[in-house]
């Protein structure tokens, strides 16, 4: 039997890091009809991370009564018994990707996935009118990296910002999937 632990947001990621994963430990909320201390194979998913694949085992259940008495979410917490090589280095390298996209910020406009840049951990601020942008660009209170503009308008968006001396990268995803690419390009730049 297997289970996949899905994390939609850095910012459960981070949460799931800290209490847990730090300790050797994971928790899958909602899950409690495991096997306790019977291991089984778990993939980790989250957003900008490589699948990881581990194997634990149930070691104790946040049941209904528990959950309503403590403020838990309903799940089971399991203890970590094998992980591939690296997967600490992996995850403490999100965790430092993570950061350095909370340290700056992506104007996004009304395109398709939008929400993802924030999912990913990224700063969000509202993308301004064409007439409005150099100022923007210049006024914001964290570096802003990136301009997710609707279709159509890329070529205008990228226009105003060189003329405002800015080098900064101008995108419009049309498919939400697009968003990973964005978000992979972005992480490339932060890298440098």
């Amino acid at each position: 039997m297997g289970l996949t632990v899905t994390y939609s947001s850095a910012s459960e990621f981070v949460t799931e890091y800290v209490e847990n994963l730090a300790a050797g430990g994971l928790f899958v909320a909602g899950k409690v009809d495991l096997d306790m201390l019977r291991e089984i194979d778990v993939s980790i998913v989250a957003p900008g991370l490589p699948e990881l694949k581990i194997r634990a085992r149930p070691v104790y259940v946040v049941d209904p009564n528990t959950a309503r008495a403590t403020g838990r979410p309903l799940g089971t917490g399991m203890e970590i018994t094998t992980k591939p090589p690296g997967f600490d280095d992996a995850l403490r390298a999100h965790l430092m990707k993570l950061g350095k996209r909370r340290e700056v910020a992506v104007m996004v406009g009304d395109v398709p996935g939008a929400a993802r840049f924030g999912d990913a951990g990224f700063k969000l601020i509202p993308l301004e009118p064409l007439e409005s942008i150099a100022f923007a660009l210049s006024d914001a209170l964290v570096p802003v990296i990136a301009l997710i503009v609707p279709s159509g308008q890329l070529e205008a968006y990228t226009s105003v910002a060189r003329e405002a001396g800015t080098m900064i990268a101008v995108y419009s995803p049309n498919r939400p999937v697009d968003v990973e690419d964005i978000v992979t390009s972005l992480d490339r730049v932060l890298a440098r």
